[in-house]
């Protein structure tokens, strides 16, 4: 099977409040995770092209460590 579309880049959202939560985290600390917009619009970030693949294609997932921010 191939890939019936060159594709260069697309924009994900965050569907989830948890999901949007745990990000948030990463970046802003449990106190500030939600931006207060995030129930009013769309929150969307930038995806990764070289994740789109065709159905059934195994996916390699590497184990990455987080280090916690003081």
């Amino acid at each position: 099977m191939h890939m019936p579309m060159f594709i260069r880049d697309y924009t994900d959202f965050y569907a989830g409040r948890d999901h949007a939560f745990r990000v948030g985290t990463m970046y802003r600390g449990p106190q500030n995770a939600l931006q207060p917009n995030y129930y009013h619009i769309p929150v969307g970030y930038h995806g990764r092209a070289s994740s789109v693949v065709v159905s059934g294609v195994d996916i390699k997932r590497y184990v990455v460590r987080a280090m916690k921010l003081t």
